[in-house]
């Protein structure tokens, strides 16, 4: 995971990922950083939504 962040371009991804959300409705967007890491973590261990998210 440490060697892979550093081949990710996260403030451009950031930037774009922002564009996504409205600051005026809805709940606030999870950092980029957080989303994409839990999607890694959830296909890289073969888990469902709910699995990657149970505390």
């Amino acid at each position: 995971m440490v060697r892979l962040s550093t081949q990710i371009p996260w403030a451009e991804l950031e930037e774009r990922y922002a564009t996504l959300f409205s600051e005026n409705q809805g709940a606030p967007a999870k950092q980029f950083k957080v989303a994409l890491g839990a999607l890694i973590i959830k296909e890289r261990v073969a888990i469902t939504d709910e699995e990657t998210v149970k505390p």
